[in-house]
C-alpha cells in the first residue's frame, strides 16, 4: 500500500515530532514522494547547521531516492566537498551513499556512487572507512592514491595504513601486487616527541606494507588522541530500512540502573 504522503510531510513539519523519527519519516517520504517532496527535502538538508542533526542520514536517503543523480550532485557540493560543514553532516552523507548502494535499486549508478565516495579520501578523519567501502565496491582505481596516503600518514591519521594494506591485498590488479612488493626509499615518519618511528620497505614477501598489517614491532603506530566518530550508531539508516521492510524488529533499550 502507498504511504500517506501528506501525513508524512506534516510529521516532518511538526516541531513536536521526536527528532529520533525524522530519519524514518524522511526515508518514507523518499519511497512515496514526488518531485515537490524532493525539493522540500533538499531545502531541509541545505539549511545552515552547526551541530549534529539526529536522523539526517535517513532524510538524505529519502532525498536521493527521489532526486537520484541530480540530488547526489547537490549533496556532493554541499556536504562532501565543503569542508566547513560539521563532520556529522559529511558522515551522514556517507551513510546515505552506502544506503543507495545496497537499497537504491539502481536509481543512482554504481560508478556514480563510487565517484562520490572517492571524494571523501580527502577527509583524513574518514579516509580509513572510505577505503573499506571502496574495496567492498570493487573500486580499484585509487591504488596510487592509497599508497601515497600510506606513505604520508602521520600520527593523527596513522590508522589509515591497515585498510590500505587490506585494499591492496583484495585488489586483483597487478598494480596492487606491485605496490605490495615495491622498494621505494625508506619512509620515515615523525610526529610529537612522544611518538616517532620508521617504516621500512624491502624486496621480501613481507614488504613494509605487509609488515604493517602484520603488526610487527615498530611498524605500526596509534594516534596520540582517540578519534571521535559521529553519529554513534553507524547502522541507523540500515536498521530503519530493515525495520520498515519487516526484516528486523526494533527493540527498545533502557539505560543501565543509576543513569
Amino acid at each position: 500500500d502507498q504511504f500517506p504522503r501528506e501525513k508524512i510531510r506534516s510529521w516532518l513539519d511538526n516541531p513536536q515530532t521526536s527528532p529520533s523519527r525524522l530519519g524514518l519519516y524522511g526515508l518514507m517520504l523518499g519511497l512515496c514522494g514526488t518531485p515537490d517532496d524532493a525539493a522540500y527535502l533538499e531545502k531541509r538538508l541545505l539549511q545552515p547547521v552547526e551541530g549534529f542533526r539526529l536522523g539526517i542520514d535517513g532524510m538524505m536517503g529519502g532525498y536521493l531516492l527521489l532526486a537520484a543523480d541530480k540530488g547526489l550532485t547537490v549533496l556532493e557540493d554541499a556536504k562532501l566537498k565543503n569542508k566547513s560543514v560539521p563532520f556529522s553532516e559529511t558522515y551522514a552523507t556517507m551513510q546515505a551513499l552506502r544506503f543507495m548502494w545496497q537499497y537504491g535499486d539502481g536509481k543512482i549508478g554504481k560508478d556514480r556512487l563510487r565517484q562520490s565516495m572517492r571524494i571523501l579520501l580527502d577527509r583524513p578523519e574518514l579516509a580509513d572507512l572510505v577505503i573499506v567501502d571502496l574495496a567492498r565496491w570493487q573500486d580499484w582505481s585509487v591504488i596510487d592514491r592509497l599508497v601515497e596516503l600510506f606513505e604520508k600518514a602521520e600520527a593523527d591519521n596513522i590508522f589509515v595504513r591497515e585498510p590500505v594494506v587490506n585494499y591492496l591485498r583484495a585488489c586483483p590488479l597487478p598494480a596492487a601486487a606491485a605496490a605490495m612488493t615495491t622498494t621505494p626509499a625508506t619512509a620515515r615518519r615523525s610526529s610529537t616527541g612522544r611518538m616517532s618511528g620508521l617504516v621500512r620497505f624491502d624486496n621480501s614477501a613481507k614488504s613494509g606494507l605487509s609488515r604493517t598489517n602484520g603488526r610487527d614491532a615498530g611498524s605500526i603506530f596509534t594516534p596520540s588522541q582517540p578519534r571521535l566518530t559521529e553519529p554513534p550508531v553507524r547502522s541507523w539508516l540500515t536498521t530503519s530500512f530493515t525495520v520498515f521492510e519487516g526484516m528486523a524488529k526494533a527493540m527498545p533499550t533502557l539505560p543501565p540502573d543509576g543513569l
